[in-house]
């Protein structure tokens, strides 16, 4: 059975590290071809989505369709389906899940920046740009692809040996492969809420309703309100100024409703997760994989081991990317 299992892990793992090769050695073609054909000292906003996204989703995505296909699936033990009030218990955990870990995320910043290096580098990039590209790559398309890649192409795979294991693997899979320190530690923990929905359900139409809501309150909104803000000039601005200036107020008082809303639904997230953490469950599966050496069993074989050090290099290249002039 653990050389069974290893075959199986180490094909999942090729396939991902396929995509992100793939990916990655396209994206460096394209953006060749478009930037020789616009002005490179101020390129067109779309230039960098068209040449980032295309090669992920209409090249890499295939093929890596290709080579998952060709490991077996297993239908699930047991699911349920989730009325709007289960949805709604999983979606606060979701935004607990994201406060916590842009806490950490943020606490890793501050270290890193002691060395001149911002790790928020990659998400800026990601979020400075003002092409209605923007809004539908991060709120349509990624979640749809991402979920079907980290929840239903591994979860299928990968829980005939456990379910934790497939639950825990798609979250360690989906924060590597962000590939930077400002999102790695809220993707692993939302990972954990998601894979855990689809584990239970088998319908991942969940989780992408969910992962679409956090892209677009976070990618979208959030930066929305933010860019708003920092049109004023607060710093020279009293009560009584603020009052008399009501766009500068509206934006103010536009944000701190935003940070309530969020960190009053991760309020919730804490206390569903305080109060329900001791009633998750996982079916037994026909090939659970004992507790002795399953680590092992799961990372140390070719194919994950490729996907490690292609997310390592991700991770390299953010550091070098977020070095601080």
């Amino acid at each position: 059975m653990e050389r069974t299992a290893k075959q199986t892990f180490s094909a999942v793992g090729l396939a991902f590290f396929t995509y992100i090769a793939v990916s990655f050695v396209m994206q460096i073609i394209f953006a060749m071809v478009i930037y020789s054909m616009v002005d490179i000292h101020n390129p067109p906003s779309w230039a960098m989505w068209i040449s980032s996204v295309v090669p992920m989703y209409c090249i890499a995505f295939p093929i890596f369709i290709i080579m998952i296909k060709r490991v077996p699936t297993e239908p699930f033990v047991e699911t349920r389906t989730l009325g709007f009030g289960g949805w709604l218990k999983f979606f606060v955990l979701t935004e607990f899940a994201m406060v916590a870990g842009s806490i950490v995320a943020s606490s890793v910043g501050k270290i890193f920046e002691r060395v001149n290096v911002n790790t928020n580098a990659t998400m800026e990039s990601l979020t400075s740009t003002n092409s209605v590209l923007a809004p539908i790559v991060l709120v349509i398309l990624a979640p749809i692809i991402e979920e079907f890649l980290y929840r239903k192409f591994l979860i299928d795979r990968l829980h005939v040996y456990g379910g934790k294991v497939a639950v825990v693997t798609s979250a360690a899979m989906f924060a590597l492969f962000h590939g930077n320190f400002s999102q790695v530690f809220y993707t692993f923990l939302m990972g954990l809420v998601w894979g855990y929905v689809y584990y239970k359900t088998g319908k991942v139409i969940y989780t992408i309703i969910m992962h679409m809501l956090v892209n677009l309150g976070g990618s979208v909104v959030a930066v929305y309100l933010i860019n708003n803000l920092n049109r004023f000039d607060l710093s020279h601005m009293d009560m009584a100024a603020l009052i008399s200036y009501p766009e500068a107020l509206f934006a103010m008082v536009g944000i701190l409703l935003y940070a309530l809303i969020i960190f009053g639904l991760a309020i919730a997230g804490l206390v569903c997760f305080i109060v329900g953490f001791k009633n998750r469950s996982y079916s037994q599966e026909r090939l659970e994989l004992p507790k002795e050496g399953r680590v092992a069993t799961v990372c140390l074989n070719v194919g994950m081991i490729l996907f490690l050090l292609g997310c390592v290099a991700q991770f390299v290249l953010s550091i070098f990317n977020g070095l601080i002039k």
